[in-house]
């Protein structure tokens, strides 16, 4: 099916003309260029959003699984974490949508309630003895050198990817390439013989 071209007047009528100045400006103030930006944009954020399915679904699994083990499937409910006041905040409110949607509060519904930040910020700082204490043998590689920091510092940037996909943002100005390699390195370090599941999806 072809594409119907799609001037700049009828784009920013349609979506406002502050949507549209970050790339009119990468556009170097081309209007033809600038829609053009922006339908790329939106491309690579659908390419990402399935990479991103595979990525968060899959770190929240196999975090819950061994937070399951270790402290028992309402890990979420245990003083023995001494989970930050943020994250308690996080897991009470995802109660309390379950509780206003008359959904019973079960592992599996609320791991599926809490958001990708929850998770990326377990391998935060604040909790370097919950990854020596059992948050790395979530990893597959855990027995070989992969530090807490390593996993920190790969999922922060994806974290921001997502939110801005989420957003509706822009995401051009990314290092995309970078930051598609680091969510295949992460998938690895899950399930190493999740190697090339990202292949199912097209490259940005």
């Amino acid at each position: 099916m072809s594409r119907i071209p799609l001037p700049y007047r009828l784009i920013e009528r349609f979506l406002s003309t502050d949507r549209l100045t970050t790339y009119l400006h990468m556009a170097g103030g081309n209007h033809d260029q600038a829609v053009g930006l922006y339908l790329n944009n939106l491309h690579q954020c659908q390419r990402f959003y399935a990479g991103l399915h595979w990525l968060e679904i899959g770190l929240r699994n196999a975090i819950n699984k061994q937070l399951s083990d270790t402290y028992g499937v309402e890990w979420y409910n245990s003083p023995v974490l001494a989970l930050a006041n943020k994250e308690c905040e996080q897991i009470e409110k995802a109660k309390n949508r379950l509780i206003r949607e008359n959904k019973p509060i079960t592992n599996g519904s609320l791991i599926a309630e809490l958001s990708f930040g929850f998770w990326v910020n377990l391998f935060n700082a604040p909790y370097d003895s919950l990854w020596r204490y059992g948050l790395r043998k979530a990893f597959a590689v855990a027995d070989q050198s992969l530090q807490r920091k390593q996993v920190s510092s790969a999922l922060h940037p994806i974290l921001k990817l997502r939110n801005r996909i989420a957003h509706y943002e822009p995401i051009l100005r990314l290092d995309l390439e970078s930051l598609w390699l680091d969510m295949d390195k992460v998938i690895q370090w899950i399930e190493p013989e999740a190697k090339g599941l990202l292949n199912n999806v097209s490259k940005p």
